[in-house]
């Protein structure tokens, strides 16, 4: 594709951007894993970004990576794919409203 997946362009926001606003607005914290080439992606807003060390285990290694980066007291996580940008921000708040 020539570009990070992360970086495409979703109606006006790269696939990143739009995943972590709408997370930010349910979710106390919000971690971003990178994963292959992380330097290649811009870091900004209200995430924290964590580097998987290992990406070529695939994308449980990249859950595992994050759980171990969440707090102790989280109640619950929500999680996807960077991938998938076109996720209803209605989804992920009823998603987040049934974890409360």
């Amino acid at each position: 594709m020539g570009t990070p997946k992360a970086l495409l362009d979703w109606q006006g926001e790269t696939f990143l951007d739009r995943l972590i606003r709408m997370f930010a607005m349910h979710c106390s914290e919000v971690i971003v894993v990178l994963g292959h080439n992380p330097e290649a992606i811009p870091r900004g807003g209200c995430a924290r970004y964590v580097v998987n060390p290992h990406p070529e285990h695939g994308q449980l290694s990249s859950l595992q990576c994050g759980l171990a980066h969440m707090r102790n007291d989280a109640a619950g996580i929500l999680f996807t794919p960077v991938d998938h940008a076109p996720v209803q921000e209605a989804t992920v708040e009823r998603v987040a409203s049934e974890l409360r």
